[in-house]
């Protein structure tokens, strides 16, 4: 028995531990996932705002997009189009939606900027640190007549992907103190039966 119970300890321990590196790095892969998503959710937001701008550029100037060839759409787009025909609200609101759409509740700013790189739109919160922080696209292809690109800047917080796994990371936390408490509690009922053996 005294060369059994310190065996049963050690591989005891070594199972826990060996559960809460899996369950850790599980939690790290199920980040990286997430990270990925959001990543791509936020491609996604882009492209719909570009959508969306578009459609609503071609509506405001009562083209009709039904009876219009895609080609003629295509050739109004490409020699008139631009931002600018937006306000600073109108241009908020597509972005906003678009997110949501794409499950993005962060607050975010933007800019929009000419081909010189001077901006032209944007929210007031929107500040030149962000630049270099920002996601940007084009809103439009090379060969449209006005070159504009989009920033888009959200704020991020370090916890946002922690927060968003936060019932799988309790659940984890949770399963990993029983496993520990059950474990404490195997050890020390094996050492009561051990202490009982040798007083018998």
């Amino acid at each position: 028995m005294r060369k059994v119970f310190p065996l049963i300890v050690l591989l005891i321990t070594l199972s826990v531990l060996g559960i809460i590196f899996i369950q850790m790095q599980w939690i790290r892969n199920a980040i990286l996932v997430k990270q990925e998503q959001y990543q791509h959710d936020i491609e996604n937001t882009m492209r719909d705002v570009i959508r969306e701008l578009q459609g609503s550029y071609v509506h405001l100037h009562h083209l009709d997009a039904i009876s219009a060839s895609p080609q003629q759409i295509e050739f109004f787009l490409r020699s008139t189009y631009t931002a600018q025909e937006f306000s600073n609200e109108e241009l908020t609101q597509v972005i906003n939606n678009a997110l949501r759409r794409n499950n993005i509740k962060q607050h975010f700013d933007f800019c929009i900027t000419d081909i010189f790189n001077i901006p032209i739109a944007g929210s007031n919160g929107f500040l030149p640190k962000y630049f270099n922080k920002s996601r940007h696209i084009r809103l439009s292809p090379e060969e449209f007549l006005h070159q504009e690109t989009l920033h888009l800047f959200i704020i991020e917080d370090n916890s946002y992907f922690i927060n968003r796994l936060g019932w799988m990371i309790a659940a984890s936390i949770i399963f990993t103190c029983i496993i520990i408490s059950a474990f404490a509690l195997t050890v020390r009922t094996m050492f009561n039966q051990k202490k009982l053996s040798e007083i018998k």
